[in-house]
């Protein structure tokens, strides 16, 4: 060793002496190895469960109309025979679909869409992103959006009686519905693999099924239009 103004230090060449680390004392074995990442973390009962919700949901919806059809045909399943839901009239699948149903729907879609643009509303900006730390801007106005259209839908010309055709044709509109979904959840899946997509963390688990249901991409966005907080807040 070479002593310097009261500094210690070795000879070229050789290594400085360092005491092990805790768990590496001599004669003690090594550490472990660094644990594996945790394993993506499943919800809605994983690619069954969601895979089951994306088919029997919009079933179980019309199952249930049909089953309750009338106050005048009694409660609604009677009792507990099963059996007895053989007696429930199964619809055609032409009958369920109506062009005219599904015009509804995507007028309502627009006509929100509208309201969120032309209505007073305030400018907040979300959380930051964790891709980028940017925050979104979004237009806040849904309350006051919910008394506009409530004014409106009571004023329009339905044809026949009135507002009751939605009630009159429920299963037709609850088809419609579906099927405006469906599309529009395909169409936002599919553009998720766009590149530069910003994804959820909870939607790449890598199970299509399970991804779909889920949302793939954080913040699916048309120009300013953020289609998830939109469909989640209005329609």
């Amino acid at each position: 060793m070479v002593k310097s103004g009261g500094a210690t230090r070795r000879k070229s060449g050789a290594s400085p002496s360092r005491s092990p680390p805790p768990g590496q004392r001599k004669g003690a074995r090594s550490a472990s190895p660094a644990p594996k990442s945790e394993e993506f973390e499943y919800e809605f009962g994983g690619t069954i469960g969601t895979t089951m919700n994306i088919i029997l949901l919009p079933l179980v919806i019309i199952f249930l109309y049909y089953a309750c059809p009338s106050p005048k045909d009694g409660p609604c399943l009677p009792g507990i025979d099963v059996t007895k839901l053989t007696s429930i009239s199964i619809p055609s699948v032409t009958s369920l679909i109506s062009p005219f149903a599904l015009l509804i729907v995507c007028v309502w879609f627009i006509f929100l869409y509208a309201l969120e643009l032309i209505l007073p509303k305030t400018i907040s900006l979300g959380t930051p992103l964790p891709h980028t730390g940017q925050r979104l801007p979004y237009r806040i106005n849904a309350h006051l959006s919910f008394w506009v259209a409530l004014l409106v839908v009571e004023h329009v010309p339905w044809p026949g009686r009135g507002l009751l055709y939605l009630y009159d044709h429920f299963a037709e509109m609850a088809v419609a519905a579906s099927i405006f979904s469906i599309a529009l959840s395909v169409l936002l899946y599919a553009a998720s693999f766009r590149p530069g997509a910003g994804l959820a963390a909870g939607g790449v688990s890598g199970s299509p099924p399970y991804d779909f249901w889920m949302g793939r991409e954080l913040n699916p966005r048309i120009g300013g239009w953020d289609l998830k907080v939109f469909c989640e807040l209005r329609p």
